[in-house]
């Protein structure tokens, strides 16, 4: 068996699940190599980066003016075809292709003429609309029948010009279904993603849920001298974390939600995208921690974790802090619940706003949930996901 990875990013979230399933491959012998463009990857022995600053910014121009994300890169995507041909996979397996990288219709052009089998794995909904990469937040459902004046034109990946949404949707459309149903198994990490995938013009293909997994053992419950270090003492810690803050995100939630408890300590980590202007004493901000042993200690210490975004998949934030012990507070918002209702640790917030936050955080903490000592046991960890992804990989080479 021999698999090639196809990701925007070298590292990164969708890098590291590409590390992880290619080191687990190697370890049984199994021959892999990954294609990539933006940053490093942890493992560069098997990895071939495929970046061009030229055809970077060319591809950005050109999505910026035509909104004509994906179809631009032709040289940057025939060097890597070049390369897949030399390689010669039994299996492609696709993650992002958005990023100013790659042209997906002679991709999927190259796929088609040479039969390969695909697993696509997506970690947003890119590939079945006509721009954007999430819809939730704005609640549109164009996407269903066919994209046109995209209201989301503006937003990643950024037209300033022209709104390309309802061509881009039939050149998507096109170049992806060309690939015959069994050819190609569609994958995706949260059953609210398989649920739009059923609606998308992708309904033809098989389409499976393979929850994220994470290192079990680093994210665990995890001593340490926090409350000490930040002079907290024995109050209440709100934990928050995002890569990015934005109102996305739901920073200003964090923040109503620490005006409203002043006697709790909410600590958000993670990179702000606008300072914002608060000097709420019980509010914690730290830009971004030393390591994945350091957050796991902010898990541990804390009593909640909150996540209060508005968009998103499946976040990997829920299962670290439900690894470590920490039960999750969360909106209704996309993939985010699951980890709640599959594990019963944690509270869902049906109203979109920090009264209700605070009344669910509140609850969760007068419950005492407990779960055992095992928690990493109850979230899926690298290992299983590794397997579910091998016994998918067996099943679409014994359908030829």
């Amino acid at each position: 068996m021999k698999i090639a990875f196809i990701n925007t990013y070298g590292n990164g979230s969708t890098g590291k699940i590409v590390d992880t399933l290619k080191n687990k491959l190697e370890e049984d012998n199994i021959e892999c190599v990954s294609y990539f463009s933006r940053e490093y990857c942890a493992t560069p022995s098997t990895s071939k980066r495929f970046f061009s600053k030229i055809g970077f910014y060319y591809d950005a121009l050109m999505t910026r003016v035509f909104d004509n994300h994906g179809l631009n890169s032709k040289r940057n995507t025939k060097n890597i075809i070049k390369d897949l041909k030399m390689f010669n996979p039994d299996i492609i397996h696709i993650h992002n292709l958005h990023g100013y990288w790659i042209n997906y219709e002679l991709l999927f052009k190259y796929i088609k003429k040479e039969n390969k089998k695909v697993v696509f794995t997506l970690h947003d909904c890119w590939s079945f609309t006509g721009h954007c990469t999430h819809f939730d937040y704005i609640k549109c459902e164009r996407w269903k029948n066919e994209c046109y004046l995209c209201p989301q034109k503006k937003e990643y990946p950024k037209s300033l010009v022209f709104d390309g949404s309802r061509r881009n949707y039939r050149r998507k459309k096109g170049a992806i279904t060309s690939l015959n149903p069994n050819s190609m198994i569609v994958v995706t990490p949260s059953e609210w993603l398989q649920g739009k995938v059923k609606e998308s013009y992708l309904k033809k293909y098989e389409c499976v849920v393979i929850n994220n997994g994470i290192n079990t053992s680093i994210f665990k419950p995890t001593p340490s001298n926090l409350r000490e270090k930040y002079e907290i003492g024995n109050k209440i810690i709100v934990l928050a974390v995002a890569s990015y803050w934005d109102e996305k995100k739901g920073l200003d939630f964090v923040i109503e939600c620490a005006s409203l408890k002043s006697d709790w300590i909410f600590v958000y980590i993670g990179k702000e995208k606008s300072k914002i202007n608060c000097d709420l004493k019980n509010l914690i901000h730290i830009e971004r921690t030393e390591s994945t042993e350091e957050l796991a200690k902010w898990y541990s210490v804390s009593d909640v974790y909150f996540n209060p975004t508005l968009e998103d998949t499946y976040p990997t934030t829920n299962l670290e802090a439900v690894a470590c012990g920490t039960p999750v507070v969360t909106f209704n918002t996309g993939g985010s619940p699951e980890i709640i209702n599959k594990t019963r640790y944690g509270k869902i917030c049906l109203e979109k706003n920090a009264q209700s936050a605070v009344a669910a955080i509140y609850d969760v903490i007068n419950s005492k949930i407990k779960v055992g000592n095992s928690y990493g046991s109850i979230v899926d960890s690298n290992t299983n996901f590794y397997s579910n992804y091998l016994v998918l990989y067996k099943k679409i080479l014994m359908e030829r």
